[in-house]
């Protein structure tokens, strides 16, 4: 599952947008795409940017299977009507707080770090979930990163930095 703007880092806490190349779509960080779910009125999600018609709904992944008693279990958002089945962050998650969140970053400020255009390196890549908390049974890589040293440690003052896809990329951890 895997987003600054240019030279500056924007991340809002419990949800973001994808706007970029003529698209604005909402990411919330428990993985339900396009919805406000204060409101639950239209989706955000518009095409053309800007157009104000909402193409989407809402989204979000579903998962099911048959248990070893032949029983259907499944997981999925039913948009707010009968609880909660994701919950933002990695696995376990003692401090909610901290993952109520989407990180967004742009091709252009990951480009500009890496050539050393930037000073001081910019927020969104410090902040850069890349490594987990294993002391609470968190998994050691979370988020995709450049490793330029290779310790297996996520450290943008080593020149390590996020391995993102596209222009842009909002990049958020439920489980």
């Amino acid at each position: 599952l895997a987003v600054g703007i240019s030279f500056t880092a924007k991340s809002q806490v419990g949800f973001d947008h994808l706007d970029i190349n003529n698209v604005k779509a909402r990411i919330n960080a428990d993985g339900l795409l396009f919805p406000n779910p204060s409101t639950w009125a239209q989706g955000e999600s518009e095409v053309p940017k800007g157009s104000g018609r909402s193409t989407l709904y809402a989204g979000n992944l579903w998962i099911g299977g048959i248990d070893v008693g032949g029983q259907l279990k499944l997981g999925a958002q039913t948009y707010g009507t009968t609880g909660q089945d994701f919950y933002f962050g990695p696995m376990p998650n003692q401090a909610l707080g901290q993952w109520n969140r989407v990180w967004k970053i742009n091709k252009s400020t990951v480009d500009s770090f890496r050539l050393g255009l930037t000073t001081p390196i910019p927020q969104i890549i410090l902040d850069w979930p890349g490594n987990g908390n294993t002391a609470i049974g968190q998994a050691q890589n979370l988020a995709p990163y450049v490793d330029v040293n290779s310790d297996n440690i996520y450290d943008p003052t080593a020149g390590d930095y996020p391995c993102i896809r596209g222009d842009q990329t909002l990049y958020f951890i439920f489980n």
